[in-house]
């Protein structure tokens, strides 16, 4: 049996990485950008459920991070690394199946601007955001102390629709900040204008998509919906955390492409 060198075993382990990147970058960014926003996400379910947003504190309490008054460092980084397979398997899976819907829609319309025609956008993303509700309903369901199982057995009819609303909403803005950047960058070549197109696209599409998000938090907590402002309580802070998850996201999944392709 020939034995296999070093740099046999590198140039393999290389190649199969590059191979795997296109289909495991996006579900590790978005795990990691989720690890360090997860806070945006409790703190506007508090806020929806007419809550005060939890204190960060380095004294680690008894309670659920969704119903606690208070939450520690070490508590909260539990919950962004609990919620990161899950965030990171769904938002993956839903870029991936998105730029492959994407992509038949344009050759169904015989659309020749790949990646900018913005129907076939929002129409991939509608599908796609449709499909993926019940998993994403589940991690509304975490923000307030509920397990995964507990969120997808509470799953009804009326919370799938407000979350296919909602994800419709947040993949657009993710798949259509790649396509903002490189128009701003137009006027202004930077990193910076970069990051701040991903931030911009992230909040605008969390404000579209916050009134259906708010409906699932007070569907999951069984209470009514009495005002429009009630809907949108917690909107400024979810979209901060959008903001900057798209950014992270966007980074990250550059990072991982550009160190596959070495």
């Amino acid at each position: 049996m020939s034995s296999i060198s070093f740099r046999d075993a590198f140039d393999r382990a290389k190649n199969a990485s590059q191979n795997l990147a296109p289909y495991t970058s996006k579900p590790v960014s978005a795990g990691l950008a989720i690890t360090f926003t997860v806070y945006g996400f409790i703190a506007k379910t508090a806020l929806q459920l007419g809550k005060k947003r939890p204190k960060i504190t380095f004294k680690t309490t008894d309670i659920k991070a969704g119903a606690a008054k208070t939450i520690s460092a070490k508590q909260l980084l539990a919950e962004g690394v609990k919620a990161a397979p899950k965030i990171g398997a769904a938002v993956g899976a839903q870029m991936l199946s998105q730029e492959w819907v994407e992509n038949k829609v344009n050759s169904l319309i015989n659309s020749s601007e790949k990646g900018k025609n913005i129907i076939s956008i929002a129409t991939s993303s509608a599908i796609v955001g449709a499909i993926s509700s019940p998993f994403l309903a589940a991690f509304n369901g975490q923000t307030m102390g509920y397990s995964f199982l507990k969120s997808m057995r509470m799953l009804s009819a009326k919370q799938v629709g407000v979350i296919g609303v909602r994800e419709t909403n947040f993949i657009f803005s993710l798949r259509a900040s790649k396509p903002l950047g490189e128009k701003m960058k137009q006027y202004n070549d930077t990193k910076a204008t970069e990051n701040v197109a991903s931030f911009i696209a992230g909040y605008l599409g969390s404000i579209a998509g916050h009134i259906p998000d708010t409906a699932l938090t007070l569907f999951q907590k069984s209470r009514k919906i009495t005002s429009l402002s009630q809907l949108m309580r917690g909107a400024n802070t979810r979209a901060v955390a959008v903001g900057i998850f798209t950014i992270i996201y966007n980074n990250s999944n550059d990072l991982l492409d550009c160190f596959a392709k070495k």
